[in-house]
């Protein structure tokens, strides 16, 4: 990030290289746009060190998502549909009980038993970028290929 004063109006522009995007715009004449970008701007961007890995997951795959705080959620979800060569579009399933603790039960999805909306939106299904056998379906938390066994998830008496 470069940090640069305009002494005319006092600002403060930060333009960062990596993006080459100018932050604030006060520029007095247009002379001073291009000494402030100049150095930032005209450099080529670093090449990506992680490149995303090729997307493997298929039709009917079946995701899961373990997350929580003070307690563990697990959520299964369904791809229905390849767009592109990243993209996935994605249902939400129903899971079901196997084992039951006194803390936790374990429990697995039921592949083609779709809930009516996605949690945290109001839609059916949703689109989102693959990378490998990972999908980051929430802010907060990233499904993985199911590998077959039962998951933990925190008894409904002590959380949810």
């Amino acid at each position: 990030m470069i940090h640069l004063i305009d002494t005319t109006k006092q600002h403060r522009i930060r333009c960062n290289r990596w993006t080459r995007k100018v932050s604030y715009e006060a520029f007095k004449t247009e002379d001073a746009t291009k000494v402030t970008c100049s150095g930032c701007l005209g450099k080529k961007r670093a090449p990506n060190r992680y490149p995303p890995n090729p997307r493997t997951l298929k039709v009917g795959d079946i995701l899961h998502a373990s997350w929580g705080y003070d307690q563990t959620n697990a959520n299964f979800f369904q791809v229905i549909r390849l767009i592109g060569s990243t993209q996935v579009e994605l249902r939400e399933i129903a899971s079901k009980s196997v084992q039951s603790e006194m803390t936790y039960d374990l429990v697995v999805p039921i592949k083609d038993q779709f809930l009516k909306t996605v949690a945290s939106t109001n839609k059916e299904s949703v689109i989102k970028t693959a990378s490998g056998d990972r999908v980051k379906v929430y802010e907060f938390a990233s499904a993985r290929l199911w590998d077959g066994r039962p998951c933990h998830e925190t008894n409904p008496m002590f959380g949810h």
